[in-house]
């Protein structure tokens, strides 16, 4: 284990903590913040392709903490203000320095758990064969029992539904992690099998989790194969390509009912800065009114483990209450009247949840809590060709949405890497055998 930091990583950290001091600070002090969380991550990220570690590509840590300070942050600071007015106040306030506080505290925390470099280890054996074409086969399969229940409108879509998206994460991760040991025709398989997959997601009406699953099988096939810079280029490239076909192909499919089939260049343009910066916006707007009102909040120990509900089964638990609480923050937070909220479902981020049990000292507690887990897990994120990096990489869609609140973010990730522990644990032993195998061999040849 290489535990020794670099000059770099120290320079990292120390703008890391600088900022997230003067974001606290707020004020003028804000705009250096911003300067400064950008400088750490794209820092970072030079520091890891220059020595073609790339293990930020697939860091829950890393990329909460990206998510938070461009949509958040970055992006606020230039286009923010062209939001509507009141929400326009979130800009430069203290709710933007609060999620830039945390996510350079996530940028500590990947530093200090990252030290374990990648292992080299002996050449990977394949997966049988029987195994490839049964992952496969569930992909297909899944999909298609999905796309039928939605077209057929039954009852059972929603019961059945919620797993879809989790198996087909943890099949695509699991075929890319066999892709390197197999030709090109394999590769080329996987690759429009995910495509067909990922569309039929966009098909039941799944939005940000196809383009998250999107973004982290990229960022898991560049690290995993260890593009060379022009290859990363291109990859990245054809990436983008899909990225806009599918955000092009939902805003259209959701067009359909809302502004009709011909929706023009403007409309498109105005979605784009209402799903990429205004929307953020609101949130931002929504935590500061959750700031304003809760800050001052008693931290009492029986009110700190409200996210535990989200654990508990609905079968063992009928009564249980709704988690998605997006209704209510509308009109709590975000000031809007009850009669024009209907499907608007707003959010106060990951951060808001812990404010309102506990105030400031209740956010302290839940994020420190939070980013121990998340450095727990990136210590299985060292060697992307190793089977609990690929499930890291299954689970990113949830574990990088910072625009969850608490409860939801716990429950989601606990509850999909149960799912996908129903493909991960046979897929384990199936490798520990096929490894044991192999080396029995190998030891038999060198005796003989």
């Amino acid at each position: 284990m290489n535990t020794s930091f670099s000059p770099f990583q120290y320079a990292i950290g120390a703008i890391a903590l600088l900022s997230s001091i003067a974001a606290i600070f707020g004020g003028s002090y804000l705009d250096v913040a911003r300067i400064g969380a950008l400088a750490v991550l794209s820092l970072q990220v030079f520091v890891e392709l220059r020595h073609r570690q790339n293990r930020f590509m697939t860091s829950p840590l890393f990329l909460l903490s990206a998510i938070g300070v461009v949509f958040f942050s970055v992006v606020q600071g230039i286009w923010g203000m062209s939001a509507q007015p009141d929400l326009a106040t979130f800009v430069g306030s203290r709710a933007e320095g609060i999620i830039l506080a945390f996510c350079m505290a996530c940028q500590v925390f990947y530093l200090f758990a990252s030290t374990e470099q990648r292992k080299d280890t002996a050449q990977k054996p394949r997966f049988p064969g029987q195994l490839v074409v049964l992952l496969i086969l569930l992909t297909i399969t899944v999909s298609s029992v999905d796309i039928a229940l939605y077209s057929l409108n039954t009852s059972l879509f929603g019961k059945v539904h919620f797993v879809a998206p989790a198996l087909i994460s943890i099949s695509l991760c699991v075929l890319l992690l066999d892709a390197p040991t197999r030709g090109r025709n394999f590769k080329l398989t996987v690759f429009f099998l995910g495509i067909a997959m990922l569309g039929g997601l966009v098909y039941v009406g799944e939005g940000k989790v196809v383009i998250f699953i999107l973004v982290a099988v990229s960022l898991y096939t560049i690290r995993l194969f260890n593009f060379s810079f022009s290859r990363m280029v291109l990859a990245s490239l054809v990436a983008l390509l899909v990225f806009m076909a599918f955000v092009l192909t939902i805003q259209q499919t959701r067009w359909l009912v809302s502004v009709g089939p011909n929706p023009t260049s403007e409309m498109y343009s105005r979605n784009l800065m209402s799903k990429a910066v205004w929307r953020q916006t609101e949130t931002g707007y929504c935590l500061g009114n959750v700031l304003k009102t809760h800050a001052d909040e008693p931290f009492l120990a029986d009110k700190q483990l409200f996210w535990v509900k989200g654990l508990v089964p609905r079968v063992l638990w009928p009564g249980k209450p709704n988690l998605s609480l997006g209704k209510e923050y509308a009109v709590d937070y975000c000031s809007k009247k009850p009669r024009h909220v209907g499907y608007h479902s707003s959010s106060i981020t990951l951060l808001g949840q812990p404010i309102i049990h506990g105030g400031m000292i209740g956010l302290v507690f839940h994020a420190g809590f939070l980013l121990l887990g998340l450095a727990a897990i990136e210590r299985f994120n060292a060697n992307p060709a190793a089977l609990p990096a690929a499930m890291i990489v299954a689970l990113l869609p949830w574990l990088m949405d910072f625009d969850q609140d608490f409860a939801m973010y716990i429950a989601n990730a606990v509850k999909f890497a149960l799912v996908m522990a129903l493909v991960f644990i046979p897929v384990a032993v199936i490798e520990r055998r096929t490894l044991t195998a192999l080396r029995a061999s190998l030891a038999q040849r060198k005796s003989s």
